[in-house]
């Protein structure tokens, strides 16, 4: 996978791909990210809608597919299928228990799910750092 994201990374500022650091291809490059809020808050909306019982806003604000120092991811794979598994704090405070709620997207969700955090968050990044943005 790396080096096909260098050769999407090399296509995008290439000519055909029309994305730059100044001028129209900035200009591009900045309506490339929009859409990308867009899908994001359809992708949210789809786990909502196909995880069986609604997810709660506090859930889905908090997907993280990569562990950090001060918390754990909650995206997982799991026999070929993604899954999300959020701890419910309410519960743990009066019984000092976790209690943990998993989600399975139907699989269209989980397929956009999974593309969207191997190749179009990362080059978000990318190309939020290459334009010099805040993230």
């Amino acid at each position: 996978m790396q080096d096909s994201f260098k050769l999407l990374t090399r296509r995008a500022f290439s000519k055909e791909g029309g994305f730059a650091l100044h001028g129209k291809g900035k200009e591009r490059a900045l309506r490339y990210l929009k859409q990308c809020d867009k899908f994001v808050k359809h992708l949210l909306a789809g786990i909502h809608l196909t995880s069986s019982m609604p997810a709660r806003v506090e859930e889905l604000r908090v997907v993280r597919w990569a562990d950090s120092r001060a918390v754990p991811r909650n995206v997982f794979v799991y026999n070929g299928r993604l899954l999300l598994v959020f701890m419910y704090n309410k519960a743990s405070t009066r019984s000092n228990n976790s209690f943990y709620i998993v989600r399975v997207p139907c699989l269209g969700v989980e397929r956009a799910l999974f593309l969207y955090l191997a190749w179009i968050r990362p080059f978000v990044n990318l190309l939020i750092r290459q334009l010099k943005l805040s993230n």
